[in-house]
């Protein structure tokens, strides 16, 4: 389906003002597939992260694609564009020097299997992002923003002001990419994280942002959603003395 991503990103902006590009991310298993994609710029240094991808394209607006061959082992293998060998499955990554997230192996392991059924299969050759705006991926399995607190809690309760629902959210620690843009791209479902070590060193996350991705049909939703809390009087950033009655003052 062609999406005018322009007029949606407009209106994501006047929805939550949000510091940074909202980021479309693709997952790429062909060669033929990556050729169709416009104005990709290849990152060639190797050991590379995807969150650091998608803070390129957030804050520079450019569309760049992570090949496999360079991708970083542990993010490779998460993020569907390396194989996931015996020892990510035995999480040997994250409890190995400098940084161990888990002091034991065992419970290394129980953290990488507990994020497998949120992945994207193995069998991807590149992740691509780029900017909504620039609608260069025309057709994303995520979408991920950066924001405040406020925006996020703003933008998701307008998704569910109707046809009202409750989201249920995963936290497995360290890899904001499993509870974020892989879930989404995987069920289909809303994601958000607090925002790891990863997301923050790497991917431009700031220290007063969180990061959550959706569908694009989901976030159509929540943008009519949001008009239709504006047009009674209830826009964001929020007053903070509440909704003020501008007809009668």
């Amino acid at each position: 389906m062609k999406y005018n991503w322009k007029e949606i990103n407009d209106r994501l902006v006047a929805a939550i003002r949000p510091s940074s590009s909202a980021v479309a991310l693709k997952y790429v298993k062909t060669e033929e597939e990556l050729a169709q994609i416009p104005n990709v710029k290849f990152w060639s240094k190797p050991g590379t992260t995807v969150c650091t991808m998608i803070g390129v394209a957030a804050y520079w607006k450019v569309t760049v694609a992570l090949r496999s061959e360079n991708a970083d082992p542990y993010c490779g293998k998460t993020n569907g564009i390396l194989k996931r060998d015996q020892d990510w499955h035995y999480g040997v990554y994250l409890n190995s020097d400098p940084i161990k997230w888990h002091g034991q192996q065992a419970d290394s392991r129980k953290h990488a299997q507990l994020m497998l059924p949120d992945l994207p299969s193995d069998d991807h050759i590149a992740v691509v992002v780029s900017p909504i705006a620039s609608g260069d991926i025309e057709e994303p399995d995520a979408i991920i923003f950066s924001s405040d607190p406020g925006a996020a809690f703003h933008l998701l309760a307008a998704f569910v002001e109707k046809d009202n629902h409750q989201i249920d959210f995963p936290f497995r620690g360290e890899s904001t990419c499993a509870d974020t843009w892989n879930h989404t791209a995987v069920t289909g479902l809303p994601g958000i994280s607090l925002g790891c070590r990863g997301d923050r060193c790497c991917g431009a996350l700031g220290n007063g942002e969180v990061r959550y991705s959706m569908k694009t049909e989901d976030l159509l939703v929540a943008l009519d959603g949001v008009d239709r809390l504006r047009s009674d009087g209830i826009e964001y950033p929020y007053y903070p003395d509440g909704v003020l009655d501008l007809e009668n003052l």
